[in-house]
């Protein structure tokens, strides 16, 4: 009813959910030519029955054109003979499951606004963390979780809002012990809302800082306190 009030009538809704753990319902809504979701957002929220409303955010995988096996520091072999245990959960693109370095893994894919079809930067990101053969794979022995919420785009992937709010909240309600974030874009109310959530929760989130350097500004997510942000610090 809200929407319909702004202009923005049932033919509209693309979508509603209910994120469990926030205890809300996400309805999106189509623009009408020559609005923006600025102006729609505003209308929105002085709404009553409207927690708030905001864009439906673009995000970006993080990956270079190539993946290279890298020395990882501090992980001795003494560490790596351990086999790791729980689960490890993880937001990106869906995974090719049957990719050598995850031939054996105890793997569980679930999808969020994408097709079953793999990517390149979701396979990579999970034979890194709980893969087998010749990588350095410190979670090796874990459950891992895909959430695929993201679309394969050339080398990289893309997502938005809507999707990633239905994979971190499926993520608070399955609380694995660790949950990789390799993605980033800007800072949004919903799915900060989401990791406060699943930090309460006692999840760890690990989450890509990018590849700026130095200089370049911490994106959202790893800019949340909820996550552990991680980057590179030279080519090595």
């Amino acid at each position: 009813p809200a929407l319909a009030r702004h202009g923005m009538p049932a033919r509209e809704v693309l979508e509603t959910v209910r994120l469990e753990s926030l205890q809300l319902r996400m309805v999106v809504g189509r623009l009408a030519p020559g609005d923006t979701p600025e102006a729609a957002s505003a209308r929105l929220a002085q709404s009553p029955g409207v927690a708030w409303a905001q864009p439906d955010h673009v995000y970006q995988g993080f990956g270079g054109a190539s993946s290279k096996a890298l020395e990882a520091q501090g992980l001795t072999p003494a560490v790596l003979a351990t086999p790791a245990t729980g689960t490890v959960a993880m937001i990106d693109t869906p995974l090719d499951l049957d990719h050598e370095a995850l031939r054996g893994v105890a793997v569980t894919q679930r999808l969020f606004g994408v097709k079953a079809a793999p990517g390149v930067h979701g396979t990579a990101v999970g034979g890194l963390m709980v893969g087998r053969g010749d990588l350095v794979s410190p979670g090796r022995g874990a459950r891992l979780v895909s959430l695929a919420a993201f679309l394969p785009a050339g080398d990289g992937a893309r997502s938005q809002t809507r999707s990633l709010a239905r994979a971190l909240d499926a993520a608070a309600l399955l609380a694995p012990n660790v949950l990789n974030l390799s993605f980033g874009g800007p800072d949004d109310r919903l799915l900060a809302a989401l990791l406060k959530v699943i930090d309460d929760r006692g999840i760890c989130v690990a989450a890509a800082a990018g590849n700026g350097g130095k200089t370049g500004r911490i994106p959202f997510p790893a800019s949340h306190p909820a996550a552990l942000g991680v980057t590179a610090v030279d080519a090595r």
